[in-house]
């Protein structure tokens, strides 16, 4: 599970160890988790150091990316240090440290307005939106989306509409080429339900699925 400590990642370890997972939590502050549970492992690292994949690859069924991109509006408000090209690159990096450990599935939490999604979206969140305060980090994720595509993995990508801390609702539509409103959203519970059902019940391989309410 890669992102494990940020608030989509530790959704997704929370629904995974539900459902009887093992879970490793890859995080560089693995402590900021704060879950005790046996089956899972914490492991610190950075997605851009590919040492720290390395040492963790080995013996995984497959990976969950969760890693989320540092838009305009936090880096402003919150002094996050934006970190150019994070999802291709980290990609890039995970890609190769589960081709030489032989891991063979790959779950990618990517974005909506990524892609194809971005036409679908209403006319002021493309021109307002995406053009200004998720700008670099749509580029970014278009550029982790072609590295995705292109890869021997059996992937899945998964583009959330406007992401909430709302509780799980169970009632999310999720497939390929859905519509998007102005009020689109989507919980994050829900989202790694979503992913968690999908390791199990691979109904999306070597897809593109969007996910919203």
């Amino acid at each position: 599970m890669l992102g494990a400590g940020g608030a989509s990642g530790r959704r997704i370890v929370d629904r995974a160890l539900a459902e009887g997972h093992e879970v490793t939590a890859f995080a560089r502050q693995p402590s900021s988790l704060e879950i005790d549970h046996s089956h899972l492992t914490a492991a610190r690292g950075d997605v851009l150091a590919p040492e720290t994949l390395e040492a963790t690859m080995p013996g995984q069924d497959a990976v969950v990316w969760a890693v989320g991109g540092h838009d305009l509006l936090r880096t402003l408000l919150h002094g996050q240090r934006r970190q150019r090209r994070l999802c291709a690159d980290g990609t890039a990096n995970v890609l190769r440290a589960m081709r030489s450990a032989d891991v063979p599935r790959f779950l990618c939490q990517s974005s909506w307005g990524v892609g194809d999604s971005h036409g679908r979206a209403p006319a002021h969140f493309r021109v307002i939106v995406f053009r200004t305060l998720l700008r670099a980090e749509l580029a970014d994720k278009e550029a982790q989306e072609r590295l995705v595509r292109a890869s021997d993995r059996q992937w899945t990508i998964v583009r959330p509409s406007r992401l909430t801390d709302d509780p799980a609702t169970g009632r999310y539509r999720a497939g390929p080429g859905l519509p998007f409103s102005v009020r689109a959203h989507v919980p994050r519970a829900d989202v790694a339900d979503l992913l968690v059902r999908e390791l199990s019940e691979r109904r999306f391989v070597r897809e593109t699925v969007e996910v919203t309410l």
